[in-house]
C-alpha cells in the first residue's frame, strides 16, 4: 500500500506541473495514462520456467524444440538451455521435440510470481524403432554447416570439423583434397596428409571410431583418395591432445564418419563444376606426350619404355648409358593450351540383400574428378 501511494503522488506533482499548459481534457488523459502504466507496472512479473536438455549421455543438446503449450516455441542454444520469461502464476506443461529423439513432456509445472521454476536437466533418449523383429537405434546424424561450427565450439581441443553438406559445395572428389582445405594440412603425394608439419606417421587415422590400418607395406601412411567425398558424413581433424582421444600421435587425430544409411535402400548422384581465377579458361604449357586414356587417370603404354631398356644401368659404361637414353620418348616440347574448369562427378547406391535369415547390407560408389 505505502508503495501505491508513493507512486500515485508522483502523478500528483505531474498533473501539477501540466497543468499550466494543459486543459481539464488533456489533464484526464494524462491521468489515465499513468493509472494504467501504474496497474501494468504491479502486475509485472519476472515468473518463469527454464531448464537443460541432455541426452543419456548428459551431453548438452542444442537446437532442440521446446514448446510452450499453446503459447509458443523456442530453441535450446549450444548449452542445451532454454527459458521462458514474463510468465504468470498458474500451471504450464511442455513438450521438446527433436528429430531422432522421442518426444519428452513435462505437465503440471507451477509457477509463482517473481519466482523462476528450474527444470534441471531434462533427458532425451534417441528413438528405437522396430525392423523386422530387430530393434535398431536411429539418430539422423546432425551434419548441417551450423552443427559443424557447434562441435568446433565445444570442443575441448583444437578442431576442424567438416561436414557433408560443406563437402556437398566443393567439387572435391576423394577425402585428401577435402582435408587440404583444413588450415595446417598438407597434401603428400595427392593423398598423404600432413598435419602441422608432420608427416603421416606421426599421425592416426580413425574410420568410425575404429583406427585404421596403413595402407602401405613399409610405413605408417593411410592413403585418403580412396574414399569418394560424397560417402563422407563428417571429418573431423583434431590438432592437439584430448582427454578423449587416443595418445598414439604426435601430429593429430583424422576422423573418418561415413555415411549410414542403413536403413533403407538408396541411390545418390552428385555433380560439381568448379572454377579457379588465373587458371581456368586461361593458356598454359603441357608437354607433348600424352596418351589417349590420360583422362581415365592411367597410361594407355604411351610413356613406357623401350621392352629391351635394362632394368639398372649402373652396370654399364656411359657410352651403353647414352644409347639406350637416345631410345626413350623426348618428352620436353611443350605445347599450349586452356585448361578447361574443374569436373567432378559420382554416383552411390546402398541395398539390403536378406538371405534366409540373414540381413546384408552394401555401400557401392564411384566417383571421377579431374582439375587443372
Amino acid at each position: 500500500m505505502r508503495k501505491f501511494l508513493k507512486r500515485s503522488f508522483s502523478i500528483k506533482i505531474y498533473l501539477t506541473f501540466a497543468g499550466v499548459f494543459c486543459s481539464m481534457k488533456c489533464k484526464v488523459i494524462i491521468a489515465l495514462f499513468f493509472l494504467f502504466g501504474n496497474v501494468l507496472l504491479l502486475k509485472a512479473t519476472n515468473s518463469g520456467i527454464k531448464g537443460i536438455v541432455v541426452d543419456v549421455n548428459k551431453k548438452a543438446i542444442a537446437e532442440a524444440n521446446v514448446e510452450l503449450i499453446a503459447q509458443k516455441t523456442i530453441k535450446t542454444n549450444a548449452k542445451g538451455e532454454f527459458e521462458f520469461e514474463g510468465l504468470s502464476s498458474g500451471f504450464y506443461s511442455i513438450i521438446i521435440k527433436l528429430s531422432g529423439y522421442d518426444n519428452k513432456r513435462i505437465d503440471s509445472i507451477q509457477v509463482i510470481d517473481n519466482s523462476v521454476m528450474n527444470l534441471g536437466q531434462i533427458i532425451l533418449r534417441e528413438k528405437i524403432e522396430d525392423k523386422k523383429g530387430a530393434r535398431v537405434t536411429f539418430r539422423k546424424p546432425q551434419t548441417t554447416v551450423a552443427a559443424g561450427v557447434q562441435e568446433q565450439k565445444k570442443s575441448e581441443s583444437v578442431t576442424n570439423v567438416i561436414t557433408s553438406a560443406s563437402i556437398a559445395k566443393s567439387n572435391d572428389g576423394d577425402a585428401a583434397k577435402v582435408a587440404a582445405r583444413v588450415p595446417g594440412v598438407t597434401l603428400m603425394e595427392n593423398r598423404f596428409i600432413m598435419l602441422r608439419g608432420l608427416s603421416q606417421r606421426y599421425n592416426s587415422v580413425q574410420i568410425n571410431n575404429i583406427n585404421a590400418p596403413s595402407t602401405e607395406t613399409d610405413r605408417r601412411a593411410f592413403s585418403f583418395d580412396l574414399i569418394p567425398s560424397n560417402m563422407l558424413d563428417k571429418m573431423s581433424i583434431y590438432k592437439s591432445p584430448s582427454s578423449d582421444l587416443s595418445g598414439d600421435f604426435a601430429g593429430g587425430v583424422i576422423k573418418l564418419l561415413t555415411k549410414n544409411e542403413g536403413e533403407k535402400d538408396f541411390v545418390t548422384y552428385a555433380l560439381g563444376l568448379g572454377f579457379r581465377a588465373n587458371t581456368t579458361f586461361k593458356s598454359h604449357q603441357l608437354n607433348t606426350v600424352q596418351s589417349s586414356t590420360d583422362y581415365l587417370g592411367f597410361d594407355n603404354g604411351n610413356r613406357a619404355l623401350p621392352s629391351n631398356f635394362p632394368k639398372s644401368l649402373a652396370d654399364m659404361s656411359g657410352a651403353q648409358a647414352i644409347q639406350y637414353g637416345k631410345q626413350i620418348r623426348n618428352n620436353y616440347d611443350l605445347q599450349s593450351f586452356n585448361s578447361p574448369i574443374d569436373f567432378g562427378a559420382g554416383f552411390g547406391f546402398g541395398k539390403n540383400i536378406s538371405i534366409k535369415k540373414m540381413n546384408l547390407f552394401t555401400v557401392n560408389n564411384i566417383g571421377y574428378s579431374t582439375n587443372y
